[in-house]
């Protein structure tokens, strides 16, 4: 993945996540349907408490204070990020 990823589209591949837990990066070069959806590249992190919550996720923004809440990004779009609450 490496060979294909750097440096053309990226100066390096992450590793780790801001809590220094090891992202999960897949690669799906086939196109092979995978829980539903097609898709080449995808990211997660598990958030600061390093556990994944499964392996499916509703597409949308979650409290940014949920800082334990899984990171998810697939082909350019993120399917499950951190979104401030609007102020009261």
């Amino acid at each position: 993945m490496q060979k294909l990823l750097v440096p053309r589209y990226l100066a390096e591949l992450p590793r780790a996540d801001a809590w220094g837990h090891p992202l999960e990066i897949c690669m799906n070069r086939e196109g092979v349907k995978t829980h539903a959806t097609h898709y080449v590249l995808g990211v997660r992190s598990a958030g600061a408490d390093g556990r994944f919550e499964g392996d499916e996720y509703a597409v949308g923004a979650f409290d940014r204070a949920d800082a334990n809440h899984d990171m998810v990004w697939l082909d350019g779009y993120f399917i499950a990020w951190p979104m401030r609450q609007p102020a009261k």
